[in-house]
């Protein structure tokens, strides 16, 4: 409740019932930790729907082999788990277990990824410096990007905006401000309620 929090007009805006209770940013992940892995310059984390998922792996395919910078990308193909090096810095996984996302996540200098709202969880309570590109026709996706980049936790950019470089130059001079509620998870309150 109140101004420190993730979904602005998406809880907040009506009123809710008088059984509802705020969770707090509730993650698969657990508290910010260190990486086993060597620091990784850029992971891109692609989700969501077809055809867009697609149409943004394509956008990102045209623009990844000019960089020289260390980039993981990860397509959000559940049911593989396939690793292809495009080149000596920029490796493919179709999909990860968990465990090794958070280890990703956690080497990552900077993600660009969806607006979703799981993701951005993961990437507020990581404290992740991060891209948010809205998926295409996803209202509350367009809605949360520009929320979250309103109160400094992220930049934000359109899908047909996306321009690697010039974001990894803007997530440079970027510092994220993230406020979140004291006890981002669930405490005694919800378990009594289960």
């Amino acid at each position: 409740p109140g101004e420190k929090n993730l979904s602005g007009d998406l809880s907040h805006r009506y009123p809710l019932p008088r059984n509802a209770v705020f969770t707090g940013a509730m993650s698969r992940f657990s508290e910010p930790g260190q990486s086993t892995l060597k620091s990784l310059n850029l992971l891109i984390i692609l989700s969501g729907p077809e055809p867009q998922r697609s149409m943004l792996h394509k956008i990102i395919l045209k623009q990844i082999f000019s960089l020289r910078y260390t980039c993981v990308i990860l397509e959000g193909l559940p049911g593989k788990l396939k690793r292809v090096d495009l080149t000596s810095n920029v490796t493919t996984y179709s999909h990860l277990p968990s465990a090794d996302l958070r280890n990703l996540l956690l080497s990552a200098e900077n993600v660009i990824c969806r607006s979703g709202y799981t993701g951005i969880m993961d990437l507020a309570l990581l404290q992740k410096k991060a891209l948010i590109i809205p998926t295409p026709g996803q209202t509350e996706q367009e809605y949360l990007a520009g929320y979250l980049a309103s109160k400094g936790m992220f930049l934000t950019c359109s899908q047909d905006e996306l321009d690697i470089v010039a974001a990894l130059e803007d997530l440079s001079d970027f510092s994220p401000v993230f406020k979140l509620p004291e006890g981002d998870f669930p405490g005694e309150e919800l378990e009594n309620l289960i």
